[in-house]
């Protein structure tokens, strides 16, 4: 009878070290900030303020269900899908630094081409009334196409503001999507999240 041949047992690989996910350089971050900021155009304003369904479902107390639903959000979350959890934190402070300067740039333009103008003409009318009234009485087409202009460069300048909000709604709502934790995860370095010093 032959002798039972030993069984050699095989030694099981050692499972593999969960991967480590580096985060994007800054040239790849701003690269996905560039897209997100073609899918919100400024030229599409008109478009979306009468057909886009963010603006048509603003009824009643919920105005995130037809943003969530909207388009053109659906593609920036796609955008977001294969970014990790502390890349969409990024994402989200480049969107809200955009946010604030448009802000505080629109309260300025309001300051400086509203309120000024209002203030001067109320205390000319106050302390020079016969001037005042001479330019009532001279208002010509030249003036009111000023005034006109003014009035665009406001309204262009408000509109910029409102989709600078519009799109630091849409990352928000692109980390909620995917269950991101709106703070920083235990680990993180304290370097620069933007990926350069502002």
């Amino acid at each position: 009878m032959k002798a039972p041949t030993p069984t050699t047992r095989r030694r099981k690989k050692p499972a593999p070290a969960e991967a480590v996910v580096r985060p994007l350089s800054a040239d790849q971050l701003w690269a996905i900030w560039k897209a997100v900021r073609e899918v919100l155009p400024m030229w599409r304003m008109p478009f979306d303020a009468m057909f886009s369904r963010a603006v048509w479902t603003l009824v009643g107390s919920d105005y995130v269900w037809g943003l969530r639903h909207d388009p053109l959000s659906r593609r920036i979350f796609d955008l977001m899908r294969p970014l990790s959890p502390r890349d969409m934190r990024r994402l989200l402070l480049i969107a809200r630094l955009n946010q604030r300067r448009h802000e505080a740039i629109s309260r300025w333009t309001a300051v400086a081409f509203v309120t000024l103008p209002l203030s001067f003409g109320l205390a000319m009318e106050q302390l020079q009334p016969a001037l005042f009234r001479r330019f009532v009485d001279d208002w010509d087409i030249a003036t009111f196409n000023t005034l006109l202009v003014v009035g665009g460069i406001v309204i262009y300048i408000l509109a910029c503001a409102w989709r600078a909000r519009q799109m630091a709604s849409v990352v928000e709502l692109g980390l909620i999507e995917y269950a991101v934790s709106f703070e920083s995860e235990p680990g993180e370095d304290d370097a620069s999240p933007l990926g350069t010093e502002l």
